[in-house]
């Protein structure tokens, strides 16, 4: 097996933490009640009153996705290695469906980068997919050969259907994705406000917010780190980044900020702070490292580092500014327009909408912040739906809780719908009701099995559980 840097950091630090939990099993306790300055503090404030709660990502299993690349072109979650013909004429491109389990398609695309010796630039893809959640997904590869792609043997991945072929995949490549999704419940839950919010939502739609997942969890301060980057203020930027507080993050990686901030300016002291958990602060060390020899250039090398989370980091200041107008929106629909342009536009008009908001955070000269980081995006005319309606494919209640299937277009989020429908909550700390059986959703909604990939990833479901059951002992104590 190729070496997976990131695997081994992340296998190092879990060790770790294991003693560090048992000794101190109070610093990695989440007061539940910051929960509800989740939604609000990302600029949600137009949901429904009266929601019965549902818990979320229980599981890996408990959350499905499936690309929708295409007219009946879903790549489905299997695991049988299937692989396509070379054709003669078609060649210069590997193409793969990944199906993943338990880290984020950055991650699992890094991994795949790395195994086979290629630059970031070299493996595309269409979309992020969600990191604690099962999912499968397209890659594009080039500069590599069918037969080196097939050997790759990848930590919580697994590559099928290769084949080559012409052409890459660029974001945004795809049509949607198909969820398929089990939402824990308690005792006391109600069906029947649960049935009259889905009967809501298959008439009305949701209102197409940007979830909790798109500013960066457990913090949620994405959109913090990139309105310093629109503003031109990199030393906020590292400050919050460093040591940025936030109520939702475990008291423990809190406590080491805090040292952090002590620290401040001393590279060396910071850097022997964060290197027992070399996988949680891994971003942390790669900007550090660009500080330490970039002169004055460090901050905009720092930057550059990590790019890809610079990119989501933009991204989220966009979203929180788009969540804004829409909960403004919700509150008087007849004024909802049926799109809503984004900030990351060559449209002016787009930019216009925001202006009052962006000069209020002093981020209107945005663009001019931007010219270190050309990494960064910038669409032609961008925008969403500002309602989604999904394609229901199934639903049914038991004991444990609520399947779910359903499919969306792009540019719209599983966990959009399950806040129209649920008090939906997930993280630490784990509540007691949870009834912990694994369960095949698929197979429990008529809609096929995940019996092959239970099988498949069952070191990776095993440590989750043993994880979950770590958390949910800490919390009843």
């Amino acid at each position: 097996m190729a070496s997976h840097a990131d695997h081994n950091l992340w296998e190092q630090e879990r060790a770790f933490l294991e003693r560090e939990r048992a000794e101190k099993p109070e610093l990695f306790k989440v007061d539940p009640t910051t929960r509800a300055g989740i939604l609000p503090s990302i600029g949600i404030t137009g949901l429904h009153p009266d929601l019965p709660t549902g818990y979320i990502r229980y599981s890996p299993l408990d959350f499905l996705v499936e690309e929708i690349a295409g007219k009946d072109d879903v790549v489905e979650i299997t695991a049988e290695p299937k692989t396509g013909r070379s054709h003669e004429t078609e060649r210069g491109t590997v193409y793969a469906d990944l199906v993943k389990i338990g880290i984020s398609t950055i991650d699992a695309v890094q991994r795949v980068t790395v195994s086979i010796g290629l630059q970031a630039e070299q493996v595309k893809y269409a979309g992020i997919k969600d990191a604690t959640a099962v999912t499968a997904q397209r890659i594009s590869i080039r500069g590599s050969s069918l037969e080196a792609v097939m050997k790759l043997d990848v930590p919580n991945v697994i590559l099928k259907n290769i084949r080559e072929g012409k052409g890459a995949l660029t974001t945004g490549m795809l049509d949607g994705n198909r969820f398929t999704l089990f939402v824990r419940v308690p005792s006391n839950f109600d069906a029947t406000v649960f049935s009259n919010r889905l009967s809501d939502t298959n008439h009305y739609g949701v209102i197409n917010y940007y979830g909790p997942q798109r500013f960066g969890v457990p913090r949620y301060l994405s959109h913090v780190f990139g309105l310093h980057i629109l503003r031109g203020d990199l030393d906020n930027l590292l400050r919050t980044v460093f040591y940025g507080p936030s109520p939702t993050e475990l008291p423990y990686h809190a406590k080491i900020r805090e040292r952090i901030a002590d620290a401040y300016g001393d590279w060396k002291a910071m850097r022997a702070i964060y290197a027992p958990l070399p996988y949680s602060f891994r971003h942390e060390l790669a900007m550090l490292k660009e500080i330490e020899t970039g002169g004055a250039n460090g901050p905009v090398r720092a930057v550059q580092a990590v790019e890809q989370q610079a990119n989501l980091w933009v991204r989220a200041y966009a979203s929180y500014l788009a969540n804004h107008l829409l909960s403004d929106w919700g509150r008087d629909p007849q004024k909802m327009p049926a799109t809503l342009p984004l900030l990351l536009s060559m449209d002016p008009k787009a930019r216009n909408l925001y202006l009052p908001t962006l000069k209020e955070h002093g981020t209107d000269r945005f663009m001019e912040h931007l010219r270190p980081f050309r990494f960064i995006n910038i669409g032609r005319n961008p925008e969403i739906a500002t309602r989604a309606f999904p394609k229901m494919r199934g639903v049914k209640v038991v004991t444990e809780g609520v399947a779910i299937s359903f499919e969306l277009p792009k540019a719209a989020y599983a966990t959009t719908v399950l806040m129209h429908l649920f008090d939906a909550i997930t993280g630490s700390p784990i509540p007691e009701w949870i009834r912990p059986e694994e369960i095949d959703t698929k197979a429990l909604l008529g809609l096929g099995s995940m019996a092959e990939i239970q099988k498949a990833f069952r070191k990776e479901l095993d440590l989750a559980a043993t994880m979950r059951k770590g958390e949910s002992e800490e919390s009843e104590g």
